[in-house]
């Protein structure tokens, strides 16, 4: 187990060295746009999931990105979020913020408000009216009342329920670039149909990277990104060391409101 826990402390410091040495390009940034530039996306080991992705998305934009099982979605988007380490790449968008939506949210306890309002807690200026308005727009008419009950609502509320929870804190938040995995996956098509309705209508035209299975979700998107374009199955491993060679991604601008998953 020493041996183990050795071998990792080294292999995090070897990563925190390489990070720390790499190259920070920052290429010209068009305002109002996401800016992806060859992003390569590894597993910790160093197998590279996906290669050289590059793409730029404007203002309102919805890309969906789709691919088999395993085939490292989620992954991208977690990269894309900055919280995916193990990638190299240039990722910028101008002072724009950003909010990660895992499948299942985080949902702290406390009250319900307080479970909306998240992460944000601290700035609690939302008026009951428009908590009350917002939960009735996502299909939870039924919990207006309960805004002020605290509860272990990630216990009480179905998965449904909560990813419902999760678009209503989109609303509220109105970021500007919004990351959606498989944050419908729980919920019928037809309850997919009114909340990516609400988004596509928004009038703060956030830019939308969605992460799905369903073929369903193409309707709500511009583009489409098959992941299958960009597998590799190469290893980037050094034969000195063994360990992966990570340069990290240079974040830009990126302002981020990302939600852990519990």
């Amino acid at each position: 187990v020493v041996q183990r826990l050795s071998g990792f402390d080294k292999h995090l410091q070897a990563i925190h060295a390489r990070e720390a040495n790499a190259q920070r390009i920052t290429p010209p940034l068009i305002p109002g746009i996401l800016n992806v530039r060859d992003l390569t996306v590894c597993r910790p080991d160093g197998e590279i999931l996906l290669d050289k992705i590059s793409f730029d998305l404007s203002q309102g934009e919805r890309m969906l990105i789709m691919g088999p099982t395993g085939a490292g979605k989620s992954t991208l988007l977690r990269a894309i979020a900055g919280l995916w380490p193990f990638c190299s790449g240039i990722i910028r968008t101008a002072e724009e913020s950003t909010l990660f939506v895992p499948q299942r949210p985080y949902i702290p306890l406390g009250s319900l408000a307080e479970a909306l309002l998240y992460p944000n807690l601290s700035e609690q200026n939302d008026s009951k009216d428009r908590l009350a308005f917002v939960l009735m727009n996502v299909g939870l008419a039924d919990l207006v009342t309960e805004l002020d009950h605290a509860d272990q609502w990630f216990q009480r509320l179905s998965l449904g329920e909560q990813q419902r929870l999760a678009f209503a804190r989109i609303f509220l938040s109105e970021p500007d670039i919004i990351l959606l995995d498989e944050v419908t996956s729980a919920l019928d098509e037809e309850s997919e149909l009114k909340l990516y309705q609400l988004l596509c209508e928004a009038s703060w035209r956030p830019t939308i990277i969605s992460v799905g299975h369903r073929t369903t979700l193409r309707k709500y998107h511009d583009r489409l990104l098959n992941v299958t374009a960009f597998q590799a199955g190469i290893d980037l491993q050094t034969s000195k060391t063994g360990m992966a060679k990570m340069l990290g991604v240079v974040h830009g601008g990126l302002s981020q409101m990302a939600e852990p998953s519990n």
